[in-house]
């Protein structure tokens, strides 16, 4: 299957940008309390902390933090995915002999964005031309930003994924 990547400018109010920004802020602390979680688990117990035990506890950081139920499921597991890719990338370097590069915490500035795996959660609107609204979220709390931008695919193709950067 090809991939295609289409960008899209966003132009949110000054409501909007703040809450994108309050919800980059949670995708980092997420984020770095997962990082911290794996680096105690191995210092004091010696066990590797996996992807699919952070991911099943996601219900738990949810029920105790509800801030983080307004970003969706699978935008909260693609942000503990990116982790895990980290780890995986450190410890295949690690094996050929190469540099490893530890995965680090990542301050404010060092955080682009987040991304929806997959079309739950977000849906584009497209208003012939180029103008273009993306609705983020679902009932009451959704989000509708302006965007810029057309895609170049046939009629009918819609995007897969949706990666949210400054």
């Amino acid at each position: 299957m090809e991939r295609r990547r289409v960008t899209f400018k966003l132009y949110p109010n000054a409501r909007e940008a703040k809450r994108l920004a309050g919800w980059i802020r949670l995708h980092r602390e997420l984020y770095n309390a997962a990082l911290e979680e794996r680096i105690d688990a191995y210092r004091k117990c010696g066990k590797s902390v996996g992807y699919y035990e952070q991911q099943n506890a996601l219900p738990e950081v949810k029920a105790a933090r509800p801030e983080f139920v307004e970003l969706g499921s699978h935008a909260l597991q693609q942000t503990l995915r990116k982790l895990d890719l980290a780890f995986q990338g450190f410890f295949r370097r690690v094996k050929a002999g190469h540099t490893p590069g530890f995965p680090r915490f990542k301050g404010s500035k060092r955080f682009s964005g987040f991304c929806y795996p997959d079309p739950a959660g977000w849906k584009l609107l497209q208003h012939g031309g180029r103008g273009a609204t993306l609705r983020i979220g679902s009932g009451k709390d959704a989000m509708s930003i302006r965007a810029r931008g057309r895609h170049r695919f046939v009629d009918g193709a819609k995007p897969n994924d949706l990666t949210i950067t400054r």
